[in-house]
């Protein structure tokens, strides 16, 4: 059986969780407390990284990767 990259957890529920499975690391990605700010969390071997996004910051990340999209 093989496993899934990129997986949703509690989707549809009020906390969510976006985890992506690479080879040397783990990313994921969540809401991070009241005011909507996304946390983007990168656990390795060697250690963790943290980046945490404003919903204005997030939008800004959104509307780059938007034109990254290939139509």
């Amino acid at each position: 059986m093989t496993e899934e990259r990129l997986k949703i957890r509690n989707e549809g529920q009020e906390w969510e969780r976006f985890e992506i499975k690479g080879r040397w690391a783990e990313w994921t990605i969540e809401t991070a407390g009241v005011g909507g700010d996304v946390s983007i969390d990168c656990d390795t071997d060697e250690g963790n990284s943290h980046l945490s996004l404003s919903q204005d910051e997030l939008k800004q990340v959104i509307t780059f990767l938007q034109k990254q999209v290939k139509q």
